[in-house]
C-alpha cells in the first residue's frame, strides 16, 4: 500500500511540475541567458560617481559574468541617466519589518538597475 501511495505522490509531483512549466511557458517567461553585448565591449571601462557602491559592484559582476574584462579606458557611450522607482508603505508600528523591507527593495532596485544598464549596452551593440 505504501508503494502505491509513493507512486501516486511521485505522479502528482510530476503533474504539478508539468503544469507549472506549461503556465510559465504560456505567459512568455524565459530564463535570462547571457547578454549579447557588442564585441567592442570585450574590454570595458565603468565610470560611476562611487566606484565602491553596491550598484557598481553588481554591474561589474554582471559584466564579468558575461565574459567582459572591466578596465580603465575610453568612453564608448555618452553619460546617461537611468531611474527606477518603487513605492514603499511605512508603518510606524512595524519598524523592524519596514527596515528589512526597505533593504530588500534597495537590493532589488540595485540588481534591476544593473540589469537595465546591461540591456542598454546590448541595445547599443545592435545600432
Amino acid at each position: 500500500m505504501s508503494r502505491n501511495r509513493q507512486r501516486l505522490y511521485d505522479l502528482a509531483a510530476i503533474a504539478v511540475s508539468a503544469c507549472c512549466l506549461l503556465v510559465l511557458s504560456g505567459c512568455g517567461f524565459q530564463l535570462r541567458s547571457a547578454a549579447d553585448l557588442p564585441e567592442e565591449m570585450a574590454t570595458t571601462w565603468v565610470d560611476t560617481p562611487d566606484s565602491t557602491s553596491l550598484f557598481t559592484r553588481e554591474l561589474k559582476l554582471l559584466l564579468r559574468g558575461n565574459d567582459v574584462e572591466v578596465v580603465d579606458g575610453d568612453v564608448l557611450l555618452a553619460p546617461e541617466s537611468l531611474r527606477l522607482v518603487r513605492d514603499f508603505q511605512f508603518d510606524e508600528q512595524e519598524i523592524l519589518g519596514a527596515t528589512s523591507e526597505e533593504e530588500l527593495i534597495r537590493d532589488n532596485l540595485r540588481r534591476e538597475m544593473a540589469a537595465a544598464l546591461l540591456r542598454r549596452l546590448e541595445a547599443f551593440g545592435r545600432t
